[in-house]
């Protein structure tokens, strides 16, 4: 799962699609996906951004700053980060029913998918608080 952030520490989450046969229906969290075959993680991460934004990710460019088990999926998620500045205007949305840039305040009272909201606020925005510092 991979994080844009901006210059101002916003996060670009996606507003998953409000359906029974999706996982955490109408919940905000990153975009990402399963691997497929044999691919890495990275490559895995590169695909799923175009797929869903049509954002094309160079590798190399995510840092991967943990990795948790999504409860209700029962699988591995890694975590990364991009802190490459992509404008709206480059993304084009294909999965979701939105994505947006927010804030530390506006994800607060978001409804997000659980296991993200703990990650963002015990080590993503930890994280990103020190590396501006």
């Amino acid at each position: 799962m991979l994080f844009l952030v901006d210059k101002l520490g916003r996060l670009l989450l996606q507003h998953r699609d409000d359906r029974p046969d999706v996982l955490y229906p109408g919940h905000w969290a990153g975009f990402g996906g399963a691997l497929e075959g044999a691919e890495s993680v990275e490559q895995a991460l590169i695909r799923e951004m175009e797929e869903e934004t049509g954002v094309v990710l160079a590798p190399g460019e995510a840092t991967f700053f943990t990795k948790v088990i999504d409860p209700e999926a029962n699988r591995l998620v890694h975590l990364a980060y991009l802190r490459r500045f992509v404008e709206r205007s480059e993304i084009d949305l294909r999965e979701g029913q939105g994505a947006a840039w927010c804030s530390r305040a506006e994800i607060a009272q978001m409804r997000i998918t659980p296991f993200v909201r703990t990650v963002l606020d015990d080590q993503l925005f930890p994280l990103l608080q020190g590396r501006a510092g």
